[in-house]
C-alpha cells in the first residue's frame, strides 16, 4: 500500500496564504454563473464548475505569491447536493510554474490521487505539498474517464515557515601544544 501522511494539523493552527486576486483559472468554465474565481472568495458556500471529465480532464488553478513556501492545501467541498459532492473523489493536487495541466511539476500528497471521504462532510480536505518554495501555482485536478464535473465551494492554501537556521558550527578545539 502506498505510505500514509500523518493527519494534518487544525486549520486554526495554520497561516493561509491568500491567493492572488484575480488569479482562478479552469479549464473549461461550465457556465458564467459558476467563476473559478468562486474557489477562493472566502465563501465555501459559493462554487465553481467546470465542464465534465468524460473525455479531458478537468482543473482549477491558483495562483501563491512567488516564494511561499507551501505546506497544505485544504480544499472544502459543495454542500448542495450528496450527488454533487461525490464528483470530487478522487482528485490530484499539483505544484507549478503556470495554471493548469502544461505547468504541473509536483504532485502533492506523496505522489498519490486523493481519495477524499466526501461521504463525512464537506471537509476540508487536506493535502500535504512538501513545503515547496520553488512553485507558485496549485492546481486540483479530476482525470478524464467519467461523467463527473470539478466543482467544489473553495481552495485555501496554507504556509508552512521557513525551517530555522543551522545551528552555527562550532569552533574546532584548539590543537594540542607541539612537544619540546
Amino acid at each position: 500500500p502506498p505510505p500514509a501522511m500523518p493527519p494534518a494539523p487544525p486549520l486554526y493552527s495554520l497561516v493561509e496564504v491568500p491567493a492572488v486576486p484575480g488569479s482562478a483559472q479552469v479549464s473549461y468554465q461550465y457556465m458564467q454563473r459558476y467563476p473559478a474565481s468562486n474557489a477562493i472568495d472566502g465563501n465555501p458556500n459559493t462554487v465553481f464548475i467546470t465542464w465534465t471529465a468524460l473525455r479531458q480532464n478537468q482543473w482549477l488553478s491558483v495562483q501563491v505569491p512567488s516564494g511561499t513556501r507551501i505546506g497544505y492545501i485544504a480544499v472544502f467541498n459543495r454542500n448542495d447536493g450528496e450527488q454533487y459532492r461525490a464528483w470530487l473523489s478522487p482528485y490530484e493536487v499539483w505544484l507549478g510554474s503556470a495554471p493548469g495541466e502544461t505547468g504541473m511539476q509536483h504532485m502533492c500528497g506523496l505522489g498519490q490521487p486523493q481519495n477524499a471521504p466526501v461521504a463525512s462532510g464537506l471537509g476540508p480536505f487536506m493535502t500535504w505539498c512538501d513545503a515547496r518554495n520553488d512553485l507558485n501555482w496549485v492546481t486540483i485536478l479530476i482525470r478524464r474517464g467519467r461523467d463527473r464535473y470539478l466543482a467544489f465551494g473553495e481552495v485555501k492554501v496554507f504556509m508552512t515557515p521557513d525551517p530555522p537556521p543551522s545551528p552555527p558550527v562550532p569552533n574546532p578545539p584548539p590543537s594540542p601544544p607541539s612537544p619540546p
